[in-house]
């Protein structure tokens, strides 16, 4: 009895550890997201600058 409560528990813990990584690979997906977006923003603003463009302030 002594065994299936250990492993019981370490299920336990595994399946811990599994939903703390599953958090941190959505909130990373998330950021990279938010990376992903600014850099094509400042990839255009760069190619609208090497074009020339200037962008006329209210």
């Amino acid at each position: 009895m002594d065994d299936i409560e250990k492993l019981k528990a370490e299920n336990s813990d595994l399946r811990t550890k599994v939903d703390e990584l599953m958090s941190n690979k959505y909130c990373l997906e998330g950021e990279l997201r938010k990376v992903t977006e600014t850099n094509e923003r400042l990839l255009r603003i760069l190619e609208n600058l090497s074009n020339g463009y200037v962008k006329k302030e209210r």
